[in-house]
């Protein structure tokens, strides 16, 4: 009996800490990303620089390079299932390495609640696409929370960093292009209701 109470016991405290983890990243009242989102959001970003790189390179068209293959960087274990993130990334590699590779505009998808909202921005700047995303996130749930309008009243836009990798240069250039995204992401959130 005490052996089945103690495991019962470890059983909820585990359960307790993973959720903790969760909440710790995305803001209560909020769905958090599912891992195949963030997966495809990185995979897009790599598989656009190596199309890039490859375009100016004269090269073959090939996408599949170690980073495709291994389908990890970027995972975090807040995130969701590395599967499903593996997943995500492989697609968006593809299609990031597509456009770039054939010479065309990065494109940002945002997908939230089943609606698609699609805007490719001329920079084709991840931080500009990390930061629709989330500013639609958050004028949809302010919306079905029945608050008024006030975008700037957000930690992620006031923080400005979400999904901000070293690799992306400036942070400063990023939380720039990360708020203009928001704002107008948090627009089309707001206003799609």
């Amino acid at each position: 009996m005490v052996v089945k109470t103690k495991a019962a016991i470890l059983a909820l405290a585990i359960v307790l800490a993973l959720a903790g983890t969760t909440l710790a990243h995305d803001p209560p009242g909020r769905q958090p990303y599912q891992a195949q989102q963030y997966g495809y959001d990185r995979g897009y970003h790599d598989g656009f620089r190596h199309g890039v790189a490859d375009r100016s390179d004269g090269a073959s068209y090939d996408y599949r390079d170690a980073n495709f293959q291994q389908a990890d960087r970027g995972y975090a274990s807040w995130m969701g299932p590395l599967g499903q993130f593996r997943q995500g990334y492989r697609d968006g590699y593809r299609v990031g390495y597509d456009d770039a590779f054939f010479g065309r505009s990065a494109s940002v998808t945002s997908t939230y609640d089943d609606a698609v909202i699609v805007r490719t921005p001329a920079s084709g700047d991840v931080a500009y696409a990390n930061g629709f995303r989330d500013g639609v996130i958050a004028g949809r749930d302010e919306v079905q929370e029945g608050k008024s309008y006030s975008p700037y009243n957000n930690s992620w836009y006031r923080d400005a960093d979400r999904g901000y990798y070293g690799d992306y240069g400036s942070r400063d250039t990023y939380r720039h292009m990360y708020r203009q995204g928001y704002l107008e992401g948090y627009r089309q959130g707001y206003s799609s209701h």
